[in-house]
């Protein structure tokens, strides 16, 4: 079972007497731009063209690594030799050409609100990846203007020893001028999780990719969700969060289910969880209320999934069902004192 309070994990793991978030630092590539499909069929092409085997689930495994260092590690148990980084380099390139082809890279959606919900409380953003892509690193000003500033962005190019060492966050944590325990870092990928979990950093893992959850939490992730939605329900909370007294109790509580849940099980606990919500208290979920927040983001996420027509079949009836309440409920609360049964 995951511990229920993570953050009193965190502090008992790092031996730390407080956590008070100033700052956020953010991955980029499937965090900021949904870039991780583009990433593995690049990487699939090009390592082939290259006379190595890379296949595309690899990729997601060896995402946050520096590309050069991805590709001295495959030669390496691939062709038996080490070989330089000049030679490396040459491969990447390969890899870059073939990245190119997949412009413009869209933003993660959801990841926009987190930003600006984040500037309103004065917390700092900054962002830590492991790229050298320079078509995307060149994007993140324009493509978040107001949120990101250049100064506050750690690449490839900042370190010599990437993810999972935590040197990228570490420097990351230098050019906000913070402590580890004033920041809270947004990742997607193994690796960049096991870099933050080793700068001593308070990690939310938000699984965009097809990796299971359980490779993130045996990287040390503190919190596991699977929208940028959801994570923003959780930021909202745990960046009004102050402990100061060791391993007290937070003034905000976070719900984290057990790890061996599946995602239809976490989803089916969540609608479960809303439902009797609205049977107990005879009204839906409020965006007015913080306690609220972790139901309205993940209503939103689904209503959009939905109205897409998106939804998985097995999800879909499930769904309506908790819609119908919904709308009963609204009803109720508006034009009468009828008691939802």
């Amino acid at each position: 079972m995951i511990p229920t309070n993570p953050i009193n994990n965190y502090l008992k793991k790092h031996g730390f007497k407080a956590f008070h978030p100033k700052a956020a630092l953010f991955d980029m590539d499937g965090v900021l731009f949904n870039s991780m499909p583009s990433h593995a069929e690049s990487w699939y092409l090009a390592m082939k063209e290259c006379g190595l085997r890379m296949t595309r689930h690899q990729a997601y495994l060896y995402e946050g690594m520096r590309g050069v260092e991805t590709i001295k590690m495959k030669a390496h148990e691939q062709w038996g030799r080490e070989i330089s980084d000049a030679e490396a380099k040459i491969i990447y390139a390969v890899k870059t050409q073939y990245f190119s082809k997949y412009q413009p890279i869209p933003k993660m959606d959801g990841v926009e609100d987190i930003m600006k919900s984040l500037k309103k409380q004065n917390i700092k953003i900054g962002v830590v990846t492991g790229s050298g892509q320079t078509s995307l690193l060149n994007r993140l000003v324009e493509a978040f203007p107001g949120l990101i500033e250049r100064k506050n962005v750690t690449t490839s190019f900042d370190v010599t020893r990437g993810k999972p060492q935590p040197d990228p966050y570490l420097t990351g944590l230098k050019k906000l001028h913070m402590k580890p325990w004033q920041a809270i870092v947004i990742e997607n990928a193994p690796l960049g999780v096991q870099s933050a979990a080793a700068a001593g950093i308070f990690c939310i893992a938000v699984n965009t990719g097809p990796l299971g959850d359980y490779l993130l939490w045996k990287a040390g992730a503190n919190i596991v969700v699977h929208s940028m939605f959801e994570a923003k329900a959780l930021l909202d909370n745990l960046t009004k969060v102050e402990v100061t007294k060791q391993f007290g109790k937070p003034q905000t509580e976070t719900e984290v289910l057990p790890i061996h849940m599946t995602r239809d099980e976490r989803w089916n606990h969540q609608l479960e969880r809303i439902k009797d919500y609205i049977k107990k208290n005879k009204h839906n979920p409020s965006k007015h209320k913080r306690e609220d927040a972790a139901m309205i983001s993940w209503l939103k996420y689904n209503k959009k999934v939905y109205t897409r027509g998106l939804m998985l079949a097995s999800r879909r009836k499930k769904f309506e069902s908790l819609l119908k309440l919904m709308k009963k409920a609204y009803r109720v609360n508006q034009w009468s004192p009828t008691v939802i049964p």
